[in-house]
């Protein structure tokens, strides 16, 4: 790339700039990649974003979802769900269930 800062249209200030939120997970034994993937396709039948893998929701979305493999119904809450926690919390994700705030739950 050159000097200049990508920018989604040709015609917007150079010195406007698009952010992206990465994650690095490393495993410490080889059976820890297996639960991501895992993780991974599970969510991906109720559309979990990718990002809900690594936050704390991602793995009890999941495991609601083995509960009731079947069901359509589950899947459609899930969608919408995960959808609102990772749009509602987006950068400021809490670490836990607990440290939502009250307005959250509501």
């Amino acid at each position: 790339m050159n000097d200049r800062n990508w920018s989604a249209n040709s015609s917007e200030q150079a010195n406007d700039h698009l952010e992206v939120k990465a994650w690095k997970i490393e495993f410490s034994h080889p059976d820890e990649r297996e639960v991501y993937m895992e993780r991974l396709r599970v969510g991906s039948e109720f559309d979990m974003r990718y990002r809900g893998i690594f936050e704390f929701y991602g793995a009890d979305l999941v495991a609601y979802k083995l509960k009731h493999k079947s069901s359509n119904q589950v899947n459609d809450f899930l969608r919408v769900f995960s959808k609102y926690l990772t749009d509602y919390l987006e950068d400021d994700c809490p670490p836990s269930w607990e440290e939502c705030s009250h307005s959250f739950c509501e």
